[in-house]
């Protein structure tokens, strides 16, 4: 196996381990339609966890810059020398949610995330631009009820990821953005869920 055939097995598993993760984070807090922003310097990030409004999905979906669509969920950061912290916003906190456990969630999925970053730009996107890309977005809908245990994996295990480049190229060539949505084998989207990630 190759050094970049290795990668790709580690960013698919990466990817599955986030939307599994992702699907845990929507049935922890009850919230359906989630989307988180990491901001990323080199090894260290700023994340911030919303709430989509019901009426305001497909806006998301087409990818429309509309932060009226979103309610805050939590605040999150890395540093080298702080570590990791993650504040929780009243949306949570009226809740009554375990927040100790959704803080564990939410931590696998950004540490997973920044995984992808990294192999998505050593793979597909501009490595002499490494700094120019500065966001990670993980965007999930779930239109299915919850469910414990091997089910959740069994939820998922017939869908793939579809990667996919923007048309905009940088001066070297390549795209400005790229992203992975979550598709079956004829890359249709799943009635159950849509999950998709995007760095740019």
């Amino acid at each position: 196996m190759s050094y970049e055939e290795a990668l790709k097995k580690i960013l698919y598993n990466d990817l599955k381990e986030i939307r599994k993760n992702m699907y845990k984070f929507s049935c922890v807090s009850k919230i359906k339609n989630i989307m988180i922003e990491m901001k990323i310097n080199g090894d260290e990030f700023e994340g911030n966890g919303f709430a989509v409004k019901p009426d305001k999905v497909n806006e998301i979906e087409q990818n429309k810059n509309c932060r009226s669509c979103l309610e805050n969920i939590y605040t999150s950061r890395f540093s080298i020398e702080d570590g990791y912290s993650i504040s929780f916003d009243d949306l949570i906190k009226e809740r009554g949610i375990d927040k100790g456990g959704l803080e564990k969630i939410i931590k696998k999925i950004e540490f997973r995330s920044m995984e992808v970053y990294e192999i998505t730009i050593y793979l597909y996107l501009d490595r002499n631009l490494k700094s120019g890309y500065k966001i990670a977005r993980i965007y999930f809908n779930r239109n299915i009820d919850c469910v414990k245990g091997e089910e959740i994996s069994n939820k998922f295990e017939e869908n793939t990821f579809f990667g996919r480049s923007s048309l905009d190229k940088t001066e070297t060539g390549k795209p400005i953005s790229f992203e992975y949505i979550d598709t079956d084998e004829q890359y249709e989207y799943s009635k159950d869920h849509r999950f998709r990630y995007m760095i740019y």
